[in-house]
């Protein structure tokens, strides 16, 4: 799976409750037989989000185990999209992280998608309590509405978040 994919694109809750029941037979399976189960665990960990289910414990489990860079970069992505699907303020932790995570993991086709999206959700107004969830293309819309509206020179930033890889 390429770490530039959106994952964090809202499910319906009763699709979301059929899908967790196949992931966790699958996990089933997984455990069973000793075999990797990290995109089963990612998987879950997207079905509990939209169940209405604090899929942060998950996510915090989840954590400690990872076994490359490259799955670090993926939860951290992952989770953060979530989050900002929901416009929670917390998200772009996540996907800091996962963007540095994944930076040297990322084609540079990949690389220039996931940044041109980061900086463009970055105009959107993100709170503690959240909203309701709206797919990628809402979201991008809405940013580049409060881009325009702000004027050329006066977009949205968040301190510390000023990418120092590329020129700008």
């Amino acid at each position: 799976m390429s770490l530039a994919a959106w994952l964090g694109d809202p499910l319906p809750e009763r699709d979301a409750a059929l899908w967790l029941a196949e992931i966790r037979a699958q996990l089933r399976t997984c455990y069973a037989r000793a075999q990797p189960c990290f995109h089963a665990r990612l998987a879950e960990i997207i079905a509990l989000h939209w169940c209405g289910n604090n899929a942060a414990m998950h996510y915090q489990n989840l954590l400690p185990v990872l076994d490359s860079d490259r799955d670090r970069a993926q939860l951290e992505l992952c989770y953060g999209q979530l989050l900002i699907a929901c416009k929670r303020r917390n998200a772009w932790q996540h996907l800091d992280d996962g963007f540095q995570c994944a930076a040297n993991l990322l084609e540079p086709e990949e690389y220039f998608t996931v940044l041109k999206r980061h900086e463009s959700l970055r105009h959107l107004s993100l709170s503690d309590k959240g909203a309701d969830p709206v797919e990628l293309d809402g979201l991008l819309r809405e940013a580049g509405v409060i881009s325009r509206l702000a004027g050329p020179g006066r977009g949205r930033r968040e301190a510390g978040t000023k990418h120092q890889d590329t020129v700008d």
